[in-house]
């Protein structure tokens, strides 16, 4: 998956493009490169960075980078979004994946994503930025399949075909859990999802710049250093 954004707010610049031919040559090189998919957003949801904005605001930025793509590429475009309006205008736009960091907690965009026949990707994310609540000693495998098996059965009362459905861990998103991020993150790298097998093992590809962030974050402390995956 190759990743877009064209939110000024994102928590990596690098990722960020505001002008139309630059946001387009990226998604081209991507492709070229190898990318699979290419997902854009508009929105950061990096739970550590007040960057909230309105959903207009996010449906205007995101059909307009959808449309410009989708016409263009030779690999399919994603829209990573939790609310209905940009959704539905990024489906309409030409997107084939939603990309929902919530897991779906809004029937309405699973409704929009079955009404469209098209993918989605399931993100385990706490219910809030404030973290999960509750037993925060939880086994972070544990407590990542749990979520993913409640986005799951979502997405099927939603009529979403599993052959629609990816999933993906989250790492990065968990930040308040009672030990540090990285740490969480990096047991369920450690793991190496192999416990997160609640739909025959399709598991999305985990952010790269996250996976580093966490390997150097480990680099000191070998108890909790473990291998990361691509």
């Amino acid at each position: 998956m190759g990743v877009l954004n064209v939110s000024p707010e994102s928590f990596h610049a690098g990722s960020v493009f505001r002008r139309d031919d630059d946001l387009l040559r990226a998604a081209l090189a991507m492709a070229e490169a190898g990318a699979a998919l290419i997902d854009v957003g508009a929105r950061s949801t990096a739970p550590y960075l007040p960057t909230e904005i309105s959903e207009a605001d996010e449906r205007e930025r995101l059909v307009r980078a959808v449309e410009l793509l989708a016409g263009k590429l030779p690999v399919p475009v994603s829209a990573d979004t939790a609310r209905p309006a940009p959704a539905r205008a990024a489906l309409e736009g030409g997107a084939r994946v939603i990309n929902d960091v919530s897991g779906l907690r809004d029937p309405a965009v699973a409704a929009l994503v079955a009404q469209h026949h098209a993918g989605v990707i399931l993100v385990s994310s706490p219910v809030s930025a404030q973290g999960l609540g509750g037993d925060h000693r939880a086994d972070p495998v544990a407590r990542v399949r749990e979520l993913l098996g409640e986005a799951l059965e979502r997405a099927r009362a939603a009529g979403i075909a599993d052959e629609r459905i990816v999933v993906d861990p989250g790492i990065g998103f968990f930040r308040d859990e009672g030990v540090p991020w990285d740490v969480f993150s990096n047991a369920l790298l450690r793991r190496r999802c192999d416990k997160l097998d609640c739909l025959d093992g399709r598991i999305s590809p985990r952010n790269q710049l996250v996976q580093q962030g966490v390997r150097a974050r480990c680099e000191d402390e070998p108890n909790i250093r473990g291998q990361g995956s691509g």
